[in-house]
């Protein structure tokens, strides 16, 4: 038997307004910097740069020394039809841009290939893979964003989305246990919480109720412009018939 989760309720105020998704449709990107392999230790012009507080934005045609020694030059690239980025650039280089949001408010990222993005100077881990697990909460002003890309395996595509609440349940990733027919007591699931906030988010729970069973859980503290999969209980009742058991979820 396996679970059906059914995520109903969000936390904090729902975003009522029609924002529309922004895609990442051009950018400016640069071969390799340096020389990055499976090692704690490894060589990067441009992340050197930010580590001493010297990056700036780039323009097209601007030139940049790798750590070999070697000029690299800054290229207006524009995405496939299907939104996808491909090029030398998107294997262990970098990819920038500028987005306008219009209306402050909770959003997220929704990134594939990059191994990591900076969002307006903030580190944020990417989706080297491209498994589309991977969507960052962030709380943005009104006004331009810089989108700091670090390349992966070649590949990057990138939406900015409204999210549907400050705070709220990811519907993606979820690690669901299976259900013995019969035997009654308690499970864990994985749930992904967000925070689209720009402050701590403390005192949180979840509750879980399937079968006429309802469990309450209380999670850590979500740091702010993050997000954790977390361990949710839930109440497995004895009686239970069918191929599955359906599970709502409250935060």
């Amino acid at each position: 038997m396996w679970i059906l989760l059914l995520p109903l309720a969000l936390a904090g105020p729902l975003q009522d307004s029609p924002r529309e998704p922004i895609v990442v449709s051009e950018v400016l990107a640069v071969e390799r910097l340096g020389e990055r392999s499976r090692s704690a230790v490894y060589t990067d012009a441009l992340e050197a740069q930010l580590a001493r507080g010297t990056w700036s934005y780039p323009a097209a045609g601007d030139s940049i020394r790798s750590t070999t020694g070697d000029e690299r030059t800054w290229s207006r690239v524009e995405a496939a039809e299907d939104g996808w980025f491909s090029g030398r650039a998107f294997r262990g280089g970098w990819a920038v841009a500028r987005v306008e949001v219009a209306e402050a408010g909770a959003w997220r990222l929704d990134l594939s290939g990059a191994s990591a993005v900076y969002v307006d100077g903030a580190p944020h881990a990417g989706d080297i893979y491209r498994l589309g697990l991977t969507r960052i909460p962030l709380p943005l002003a009104a006004g331009t964003h810089e989108l700091l890309f670090r390349g992966g395996r070649g590949s990057l595509r990138a939406v900015l989305e409204p999210a549907p609440a400050v705070v709220y349940l990811e519907g993606r990733d979820r690690t669901l246990p299976d259900v013995l027919q019969g035997r009654g007591g308690e499970l864990l699931l994985g749930q992904i919480v967000a925070n689209a906030t720009a402050y701590p988010a403390p005192g949180l729970a979840v509750v879980a109720r399937a079968g006429g069973v309802e469990t309450r859980t209380e999670l850590p503290t979500l740091g702010p412009a993050s997000f954790r999969k977390c361990a949710v209980r839930v109440g497995v009742p004895v009686a239970h018939a069918g191929d599955t058991l359906p599970v709502e979820l409250t935060l």
